[in-house]
């Protein structure tokens, strides 16, 4: 059950986020948060996870944080704080962090809150996660630059694609991470994405300010170790390369039968029920390797192999940067046909 503490503006945002299964008890207005998550501690004790609105509260800033200090010490539900009212440079953001409550949604637009928010409400984000997240986290720091294991690649011109079951799927989060796993293990990696309207370009920029991604020209891009190259590029260059990774964007016939035939696909979704029928339905029809799952329970997760039990079934573990290690053991494990440590 999820106790939802909602100003009125936004005491209708989650209703179409959490499971069906799920109740949601909202208190709608203004309201002391040290009244309700301490003295009233009591009637809390039923939810396991408190989702605070900072809009919904009188409280001032120091009066907040003292008690979300005091419920660190007493309570042991999920705190999530949506915090979409704030920037994401905003010296409270901070402050909540350094107090250990990492859940935090500060997303403006639907969709990314919707993503930010399923997830939050499976599992805890990490310090590192919400560092990164309000841009206060190097993703260069020393940690990332350990010696990584080192591999041999059994392939050339490998070509990978990956798919949405719908959109905003997570897919190209997915494929960056891939390229960005196998490039800094040692592989050559031309990585190619689609950018065929608006929310797409608008979407591939945001990427590009994000993660530094610096252009050569219209349609080629370089990051860090591998290139980047949208279909509006015509001259695609493969010498040399070991894989090559192309977010393919939501699933179409189209798209599907476009492709060379002896390539990898994968398919990402996730868990919802009728996201999984629809899944189900498309493996069906195509021809998969693997299909990946995001944002899954713990418990679901065995039920959910067997529905895809013709098909290498993997769960994501979320991993907003690119340069997050999360997800390396799952595509060691999907690729394992070509990549051999040394």
């Amino acid at each position: 059950m999820i106790f939802y503490i909602s100003s009125e503006e936004n005491q209708n945002l989650f209703d179409r986020i959490v499971n069906e299964n799920d109740f949601i008890n909202k208190f709608v207005g203004k309201f002391s948060l040290e009244k309700i998550l301490i003295e009233d501690m009591a009637k809390l004790g039923h939810f396991k996870r408190v989702i605070i609105d900072l809009l919904a509260l009188k409280d001032s800033e120091e009066e907040f944080l003292m008690a979300l200090n005091t419920y660190s010490k007493i309570g042991d539900a999920r705190i999530i704080i949506l915090a979409n009212n704030l920037e994401k440079d905003d010296i409270l953001l901070e402050k909540i962090i350094e107090l250990g409550f990492y859940n935090i949604i500060i997303e403006k637009d639907y969709n990314a809150f919707k993503e930010e928010a399923s997830r939050v409400l499976i599992s805890d984000k990490t310090k590192e996660e919400a560092l990164i997240m309000i841009g206060a986290y190097d993703e260069d720091d020393e940690r990332l630059k350990e010696p990584r294991k080192s591999y041999t690649f059994l392939s050339s011109e490998k070509i990978i694609s990956l798919f949405s079951s719908r959109e905003f799927s997570g897919a190209t989060t997915i494929s960056f991470q891939l390229a960005n796993f196998l490039a800094i293990s040692g592989a050559s990696v031309v990585f190619i994405t689609n950018v065929e309207n608006e929310v797409e370009e608008i979407k591939f920029k945001n990427l590009m300010k994000h993660y530094k991604i610096k252009k050569v020209k219209e349609g080629y891009y370089k990051y860090k170790n591998f290139d980047i190259y949208t279909n509006k590029c015509s001259d695609i260059k493969y010498n040399d390369t070991n894989f090559i990774i192309i977010d393919m964007g939501v699933l179409s016939e189209d798209s599907y039968y476009n492709l060379a035939e002896k390539r990898e696909n994968i398919l990402i979704t996730h868990s919802k029920p009728y996201e999984l029928s629809l899944s189900e339905n498309i493996i069906n029809k195509y021809s998969f390797n693997s299909i990946i799952l995001q944002s899954c329970d713990e418990d679901k997760k065995a039920n959910v192999s067997r529905i895809f039990k013709k098909t290498d079934t993997y769960f994501s573990h979320y991993a907003p940067s690119l340069q997050s290690d999360s997800n390396f053991s799952l595509f060691k494990n999907i690729l394992s046909e070509y990549i051999i440590e040394v």
